[in-house]
């Protein structure tokens, strides 16, 4: 299974994507179940998997993609993610959304 998800903020926005939950299949340099985050479908900037909720991502332009991997051979062990992401200027969030 492959999902994407485009964000985008308006000029100069600052996209800040935080978790909730996380938990994927862990593997060697998450091979295997994967979800990555970065600022092109092409340039991956963090890329992450396993049962630790990651640190919150940054973008450092107006817009991030998310992109999540699945091989499915986890059977419904790993609980998936839950993040939300706030758009804005410096510390002026306009908008909320929960994924």
């Amino acid at each position: 299974m492959n999902c994407s998800w485009y964000i985008q903020g308006d000029y100069g926005d600052l996209i800040t994507i935080s978790f909730q939950n996380f938990d994927l299949e862990n593997s060697h340099k998450c091979t295997v179940d994967w979800l990555m985050i970065g600022p092109a479908p092409k340039r991956e900037e963090y890329r992450m998997c396993g049962s630790s909720i990651p640190q919150p991502f940054i973008s450092t332009r107006d817009h991030a993609w998310i992109f999540f991997h699945s091989d499915g051979s986890s059977s419904g062990r790993s609980r998936g993610f839950r993040l939300s992401y706030i758009r804005g200027v410096s510390n002026y969030p306009t908008v909320v959304c929960t994924l």
